[in-house]
């Protein structure tokens, strides 16, 4: 209950937050221009470097810059479904979390919109990883489709409806469980993925999962 109403009412939680993604903006110029750096470990070894050393590979590979971030408590807030189960005395379960992603109801995280509306201005990719999990529905939420991964159009919607940019493709958005390869709630598959592609220059989340391998 305490860590709810600090993230709902404190001074010091919207300072904290703010100032991570202060700092963040502050080095995207910075990364964005060093095409030889990595922030992912994994995509760093496969240039045979190390993470935030010049990588010559890498910057000859013409990768993409990219920001990856998760999604829940990195940039949408959930606190106002955290207390709705303490009002409720509830406990978490997969079924209640799913509703409440399809209410799209989320807000944002405090300075994660200046953060990346400042990305993409410096042309800077934006791709988020998150582990929502995909699922199929029994019941079909109010404006879903039927279809294998509701819970994918309902984030991008929410991300909308919160302030956040839309996606120039819905693939910069990466779910768990969106293919068969990644149903663990291990990020490194996904984050491979998207190394393919781009050179991720910055990971950003509230779990250091979202950060390295575990």
């Amino acid at each position: 209950m305490n860590a709810i109403l600090w993230i709902q009412t404190s001074a010091e939680y919207q300072s904290n937050s703010e100032m991570v993604f202060n700092v963040a903006e502050s080095r995207l110029t910075l990364l964005r221009d060093k095409q030889d750096v990595t922030a992912d470990i994994d995509q760093a070894k496969s240039f045979g470097c190390n993470v935030g050393t010049s990588c010559p590979g890498l910057a000859a590979a013409g990768l993409i810059p990219a920001v990856v971030l998760d999604v829940d408590e990195t940039v949408l807030d959930n606190s106002v479904f955290g207390a709705r189960l303490i009002e409720n005395g509830e406990q978490w379960k997969p079924g209640a979390w799913d509703d409440w992603v399809s209410e799209k109801s989320a807000t944002p995280v405090p300075g994660a919109l200046a953060f990346i509306e400042r990305a993409r201005d410096e042309g800077v990719a934006v791709i988020y990883v998150t582990n929502r999990r995909c699922s199929v529905r029994e019941r079909i939420s109010e404006g879903s489709s039927n279809q294998s991964c509701p819970q994918k159009l309902d984030t991008l919607e929410n991300l909308v409806t919160a302030g956040y940019p839309p996606l120039a493709s819905a693939d910069m958005l990466i779910l768990q469980g969106e293919q068969p390869e990644w149903d663990s709630s291990e990020k490194q598959l996904r984050r491979k993925r998207v190394a393919k592609r781009y050179r991720i220059m910055m990971l950003i989340g509230d779990d250091l999962g979202d950060l390295a391998s575990n």
